[in-house]
């Protein structure tokens, strides 16, 4: 396999929205990333999961931010959420 291009990613991190359908697309950005290490770039890694519009009021939100800190600790990445809408600033 020849090596990337020069100014190839290394590395990225995965945005997921604390909605169901948002993380199974993430999910699928995932797999796309695979298919990419395997065939373009193999030093390319994933650094960590994003979780972004966490509203932490809701239930829906907590629980799919919590299936979203599972998914990141399986893939061995943090989870570092941005500040949750409506946080105390």
């Amino acid at each position: 396999m020849p090596a990337p291009p020069p100014g190839a990613a290394r590395g990225g991190r995965t945005p997921s929205k604390t909605e169901i359908l948002a993380a199974k697309g993430s999910a699928r950005l995932e797999q796309t990333r695979g298919r990419i290490r395997k065939r373009l770039n193999r030093r390319l890694t994933t650094v960590g999961i994003l979780p972004t519009m966490v509203k932490l009021s809701t239930r829906h939100h907590r629980d799919t931010l919590a299936d979203v800190e599972a998914w990141a600790a399986r893939l061995g990445v943090p989870a570092s959420p941005l500040a949750p809408v409506g946080a105390a600033h």
